[in-house]
């Protein structure tokens, strides 16, 4: 009867092992809804990830001495460079940003830009290997 009983016990052991090893892990909440048109947490303020770039690097300070807050981004896509440009230049004039400064090479454009007490700058830049860079910086009073 002992023999039975321990290999009932093993059996359920082994059994009760290999179920919970083969369930999915736990599923992570889901983000909260964002209000249509609302920046992403990660995103500047004003100027949407170009679709489909990866996101190289995010940052967000303030206070300072200058600005209560600074946010900028870094991104990488693989996008022909006019494309991009075309895209930057229509948020900008979407946007109700006034140009301060543009720049325009044939692989490089970058806008300086004025929006209330807001401060911003976009470049556009074409590197090699058809990767196309965009950095994105805004500063507000």
């Amino acid at each position: 009867m002992k023999v039975w009983l321990i290999a009932i016990v093993a059996v359920g052991f082994v059994a009760a092992e290999g179920c919970r090893r083969a369930a999915p892990p736990p599923t992570p909440p889901a983000p909260a809804a964002q209000a249509a048109g609302a920046a992403s947490p990660a995103s500047v303020e004003g100027f949407p990830d170009y679709p489909g770039a990866s996101r190289i690097s995010f940052s967000q300070r303030g206070p300072s001495k200058d600005y209560s807050r600074k946010v900028s981004a870094r991104l990488v896509t693989t996008d022909p460079f006019p494309a991009v440009k075309a895209f930057y230049e229509n948020v900008v004039a979407s946007g109700g940003w006034s140009v301060v400064e543009r720049k325009e090479e044939p692989d490089e454009a970058s806008w300086k830009l004025v929006l209330g007490t807001a401060a911003a700058e976009v470049e556009v830049e074409a590197e090699a290997a058809g990767r196309v860079s965009i950095h994105i910086e805004r500063k507000d009073r």
